[in-house]
């Protein structure tokens, strides 16, 4: 059985990426060593919430079994990063005349605010 494993996570976030997942499989998710819950997969990725929100150093692991009998996986495991550790997101190229904004890439749980030359707020939404 595949370890499970995780997209970055970070603090005050409250949502986090389950990658590496067996379809079928029963995932067991833990923070700080306390067991939260467990859920049935449908394979390849989960997006998880939890409260309270993440601090730095949390961390975070999961397992996964399929089978009756069969061990479960190594656990996966990742620490939370500091907010100070957010990546930029990613825009796809604007042209003149554009009337939103597309998002490539982003942090799930994120506030992302929209700027016209560095100074005028044009918008704001969250990473979702």
């Amino acid at each position: 059985m595949p370890v499970p494993g995780f997209l970055p996570t970070y603090a005050g976030g409250q949502q986090l990426t389950v990658t590496n997942v067996v379809n079928g499989a029963r995932l067991t998710l833990s923070r700080n060593g306390i067991a939260q819950f467990s859920f049935s997969s449908w394979g390849y990725q989960h997006l998880v919430s939890l409260n309270p929100p993440f601090a730095t150093g949390d961390v975070i692991s999961v397992t996964q079994k399929l089978c009756p009998g069969d061990p479960s996986s190594d656990p996966g495991k990742t620490t939370v990063l500091p907010c100070s550790s957010l990546p930029a997101p990613e825009v796809e190229p604007i042209q003149a005349g554009d009337t939103s904004v597309t998002l490539s890439s982003f942090v799930s749980d994120t506030q992302i605010k929209v700027f016209v030359n560095g100074s005028r707020r044009a918008g704001a939404g969250h990473g979702r």
